[in-house]
């Protein structure tokens, strides 16, 4: 047992654990490493793949719990290396999704193990964790947010990871709902949650969080509602809080 034991600290990756160049803070990664010695448990909730971050940092984020991936439709036991939680987009409810997809800039359409950019493909037999629209600029984002949460709002949740940046995933998926799972996953050695994020896909695990932290580079919706602003992704903000626990 140690002074962390029954913490989970969940936290957003872009904009939030690493620096606005995407580069690792050593002195999160250190903080990170005395909270697990001392019982806590640690894990990433980003919108990325777990093969990105295990390519990308070679290892260097270290987590000991399950990591949440794919914008929280998917929690992956990383030792295991199998699927322990998956939301999947209902595929008989995406009728003319294709239309968008084509019409902007650039899709990514994320599977359990590929990445797709185009609907046509993606294999008949695979399951769709999230399609990721982006666009010019955040004005046309946020007019075809408008245009498809009213086509599709009934079925499927809309959210923004960057400005220019539409992600779609299964109605009632995202951060959010991984952290309730997380909760029946992991019992008692999770009762007391504390998520850290910046952008509008961290907003459900903020809500979710017994501890909800905004970094201070944080979109200022995220900001009203976490129970705590912290310095910016740039200054280290996951070891600021680590220290003041």
């Amino acid at each position: 047992m140690g002074k962390y034991s029954g913490y989970l600290i969940c936290t957003d990756l872009d904009g939030t654990f690493v620096d606005d160049r995407g580069e690792l803070i050593e002195k999160n990664l250190k903080a990170a490493e005395e909270y697990m010695k001392e019982g806590g448990l640690f894990t990433v909730a980003t919108g990325r793949t777990g093969s990105y971050i295990r390519e990308h940092y070679k290892g260097r984020i270290k987590i000991n719990t399950y990591l949440v991936c794919l914008n929280g439709t998917m929690i992956y036991d990383t030792e295991k290396e199998e699927i322990v939680y998956s939301n999947v987009m209902k595929k008989d409810k995406m009728d003319g999704v294709k239309e968008y997809v084509d019409g902007c800039l650039c899709a990514y359409i994320y599977t359990a193990n590929n990445l797709y950019h185009k609907i046509e493909d993606v294999p008949v037999d695979a399951d769709i964790y999230k399609i990721v629209f982006v666009y010019e600029n955040e004005e046309k984002c946020l007019e075809m947010l408008c245009k498809m949460k009213e086509k599709y709002g009934e079925d499927f949740d809309f959210n923004r990871s960057y400005k220019e940046f539409l992600e779609m995933e299964n109605k009632g998926s995202g951060k959010g709902d991984a952290i309730r799972q997380m909760r029946t996953l992991l019992g008692e050695n999770a009762k007391k949650v504390v998520c850290f994020g910046d952008f509008e896909n961290d907003l459900t695990m903020i809500e979710e969080a017994d501890i909800g932290v905004a970094v201070g580079n944080a979109l200022p919706s995220l900001k009203e509602i976490a129970d705590k602003v912290t310095v910016s992704n740039n200054e280290g903000a996951i070891a600021r809080i680590i220290n003041e626990l």
